[in-house]
């Protein structure tokens, strides 16, 4: 079967301007997995709540992605037929944001962000079944082999660590795989519901959620605020959930899905970085094993996308 000029439109090759925005985001967003876990602080430590954060995080982005759509003069109200996969994606987005959080807290920021930046594997799988055009070669296969291995060797060094953090891997890792399935529906809903829109109900769908859980699980986990969890919170909010999000979606509505994950795989890499700078966590062998594998193998992956079949 032919492919739809809008099928063609989803699947463009990257332009010079999208190649720069890519890398902008993705370096900015490497070091979301650290500003999370400076908000909401080391396991058995009180600071702001995980699911609290969220809340926090997603009314800033809400004003930043709102300006967003009133520039681009995208109408916000739903159309007939809209609202089923509005709530699916913000269902979907609460879990999964849910799942960061809370696996961060229990993780370490390096560890939480190489599992995190390795959602490009399960954008591939997910994408070569549902994006019309986005085919599984053998090249992506190897490509997705190489960063699973990384993921297993990542996620080995939990066990020779006391309190290893295997539980806040694990949640993690589990929100990385919710996070490739939901930007593959994401692109899928872009084919009929512009980003702007999709990502402002997103948001305001999934705020009420949110602080709802955080008023029933987190009372008394609070802590004494400072300058470092407000500029953390800041961060996320203006930063990753407004700017990266905007860019993200508007990549993700123009190009091919598996090329963009390609782009991500400096995400790891700059996360390792910020993390070591910033909060002076050490690079085991074990983490640097890591994240070159699965920065290796995004970056096959994201190769060859007309190549053989597999």
């Amino acid at each position: 079967m032919s492919e739809t000029p809008r099928d063609e439109h989803l699947n463009r090759p990257m332009t010079p301007a999208a190649i720069a925005l890519g890398l902008l985001v993705f370096a900015l967003w490497g070091a979301n997995n650290l500003a999370i876990k400076v908000a909401v602080g080391p396991a058995g430590t009180k600071a702001i709540p995980p699911l609290a954060a969220a809340g926090i995080r997603f009314s800033l982005g809400l004003v930043f992605v709102a300006g967003w759509a009133f520039h681009k003069r995208v109408s916000l109200v739903p159309r007939r037929g809209e609202w089923g996969g509005l709530i699916l994606l913000a269902l979907a987005f609460t879990v999964q944001i849910a799942a960061l959080n809370l696996g961060q807290k229990l993780t370490s920021a390096v560890r939480g962000t190489v599992f995190l930046a390795a959602h490009p594997l399960f954008i591939g799988l997910c994408a070569s079944f549902f994006v019309p055009g986005d085919r599984l070669t053998r090249r992506k296969l190897a490509g997705l082999a190489t960063a699973f291995a990384g993921i297993v060797v990542t996620f080995a060094e939990g066990f020779h660590q006391p309190g290893g953090g295997l539980l806040g891997d694990a949640v993690v890792l589990s929100s990385a795989v919710m996070l490739g399935g939901r930007l593959v529906y994401l692109k899928l809903l872009t084919r009929r519901i512009p980003a702007p829109r999709l990502l402002v109900w997103q948001f305001v769908l999934s705020l009420p959620l949110f602080f709802l859980a955080s008023a029933v699980w987190e009372s008394g986990q609070w802590g004494v605020l400072t300058n470092r969890h407000i500029a953390a919170m800041l961060y996320q909010g203006l930063v990753v959930a407004g700017l990266c999000f905007a860019g993200n979606a508007w990549l993700y509505e123009n190009f091919r899905a598996s090329q963009i994950a390609g782009y991500t795989n400096t995400v790891p890499v700059w996360g390792v970085l910020w993390c070591w700078l910033l909060l002076g966590e050490p690079l085991t062998l074990w983490v640097l094993l890591g994240v070159a594998l699965v920065t290796a193998g995004i970056a096959l992956a994201s190769g060859g996308t007309t190549e053989e079949q597999p």
